[in-house]
């Protein structure tokens, strides 16, 4: 299970590195910067969120986890209503 969590954090932090690119990249644009400024403020925000993310993410994919783990267990545990 460690490892389907590992693994869902390290899709997770991609998916908001890109999304962090994205706005970064737009606002820079937008606040009349050059394209190179945009793609390097880019950069540096796609850095700063997979650092972050590796910390923050993971721990919270595996607390999910365990509790829709915890619930399936007390859901197995409790006699069916079957009438």
């Amino acid at each position: 299970m460690n490892g389907g969590c590992r693994e869902l954090a390290r899709a997770l932090t991609a998916y908001l590195a890109c999304l962090a690119f994205v706005l970064a990249f737009f606002v820079a644009l937008l606040t009349g910067g050059s394209v190179l400024t945009a793609v390097v403020r880019g950069a540096v925000v796609v850095a700063v969120t997979l650092f972050l993310g590796s910390a923050l993410v993971r721990p919270l994919i595996s607390t999910i986890l365990d509790a829709m783990a915890r619930d399936r267990s007390d859901s197995s545990e409790q006699p069916g209503d079957t009438a």
